[in-house]
Parts: structure tokens; C-alpha cells; sequence
């Protein structure tokens, strides 16, 4: 590998819901990794720090910063990963170059977010591709006990996202410890980005966790053959 990126996350909260397959492939250019017949989206906040290339300081820029990603789950020649519909940051220097050389699709929002042990709440607010512009208001409270599940694990051991650039899919690769994980309760979600409001029966979450900080590694996007 040419470089590897490396960062920290912590304060990260999976949200899930499993949706009709069918309504979500029109959206999604690759094939979608099913749960038990089902296709899962998961919105997910989460801090990043320590941003920097492997043996070197961090980034002056866009070293630490609050995220929040709206993502379902596909499987390409045999190969589970992640395909994002939406990366949302305040850092708009950071955005861009995510967008110019990795094709993900960053967008500039304002983020609000106040964390504790237990308490998590976040509000992201901006303007979506159709210039409409969109908050969402997210409060969760997690509990004290790890736990571990098939589908949690189904969730978070992946280790691939693709993109599609000019027609080709593109592959990145993620490196990390397996996560650790304990159950959270959503008291509060509202509005939301326009992918989550053409699915109207979300009023029912399927799973939330809230994991431990976790260091992640990001190695080079590579067209997959």
C-alpha cells in the first residue's frame, strides 16, 4: 500500500433500520448485502481526531471534527463493504479534497453535537443537493452492559467501501479492531436527509449501539478488477 490515512473515532452511534430491498436498490448503483432477506440503512455520528498519514503529525486541517453519515450495505464480486449516501461535516476544506479525490459524497453542514457516558444528542443542519435546506435533531441515551449480536456484528466488520467514479467502481480499504459495542435507546430523531424521507415506516428502529473509540486505518482506493 502507497499511504495509509489514520484517525480516531469515538462518540459512535449506529443507528439501523432494515428496509424493503427492493425500494432501496433503485438507489444504490451495486448489489445490496442483505440481513435475513432485508437491505439495512444506518445513520451514523461519531467524532474523528488525530487525522494524519501513517509516522506523521496531524493534518494542520480538518484533524478533528464531528461526522455524520448516512450509509447501506453491498457486496461487490463476493466482497461485503459500505456504499454512503450521504457524509456530512462542518469542515469544508476537508470535504473538498474528500470529494475531489476519494468521490465521497461530503457535503458542508453545521453540527451541534453534546455528548456524556450515557446522553448523546446531535443536530446537523444544511442545505441537500436539490438546495432544500434540512435539519435533523438525534438524541439517544446508551446503556452500561457490551453486548454482542449476529447482526451487530453483520453491521460493523466491514472492511471495504466502494464508490462509482466514471462508471467504475472504486474500492477502499478500512483497517480496525473488531468493535465493541453496547446497546443505545433513541428518545428523539427528527427530520433527516431526503434518502431517509422516501422511506415513511422508519418510525420503528431495529437496532442502535454505541461504540467504544476505535482506531481506523484507510489505505488506497483501487478500481476493482
Amino acid at each position: 500500500m502507497r499511504w495509509t490515512i489514520e484517525q480516531r473515532w469515538s462518540q459512535v452511534l449506529f443507528v439501523n433500520w432494515k428496509v424493503p430491498a427492493a425500494e432501496l436498490q433503485e438507489l444504490v448503483p451495486f448489489p445490496l448485502d442483505l440481513h435475513e432477506g432485508q437491505a439495512v440503512l444506518s445513520l451514523v455520528p461519531f467524532f474523528m481526531d488525530r487525522v494524519r498519514f501513517r509516522g506523521l503529525p496531524s493534518f494542520p486541517f480538518g484533524s478533528s471534527l464531528w461526522e455524520i453519515n448516512l450509509r447501506t450495505y453491498v457486496i461487490v464480486n463476493g466482497v461485503p463493504g459500505i456504499y454512503f449516501f450521504t457524509l456530512e461535516t462542518p469542515h469544508r476544506m476537508a470535504n473538498w479534497i474528500a470529494r475531489k479525490f476519494f468521490d465521497l459524497p461530503y457535503r458542508n453542514a453545521h453540527v451541534e453535537a453534546a455528548v456524556s457516558e450515557t446522553e448523546y444528542r446531535m443536530e446537523v443542519r444544511g442545505v441537500d443537493a436539490g438546495c432544500l435546506p434540512y435539519r435533523l435533531q438525534l438524541q439517544a441515551r446508551g446503556e452500561d452492559e457490551f453486548y454482542s449480536s449476529d447482526f451487530q456484528k453483520w453491521i460493523t466488520e466491514r472492511y471495504h467501501l466502494y464508490v462509482l467514479k466514471n462508471g467504475a467502481t472504486i474500492r477502499g480499504y478500512v483497517i480496525h479492531e473488531p468493535w465493541a459495542v453496547r446497546r443505545a435507546q433513541v428518545s428523539k430523531l427528527e427530520g433527516g436527509f431526503s434518502i431517509l424521507q422516501s422511506f415513511p415506516d422508519l418510525d420503528r428502529l431495529d437496532h442502535c449501539f454505541w461504540a467504544n473509540p476505535m482506531r481506523v486505518r484507510f489505505s488506497p482506493f483501487l478500481r476493482c478488477p
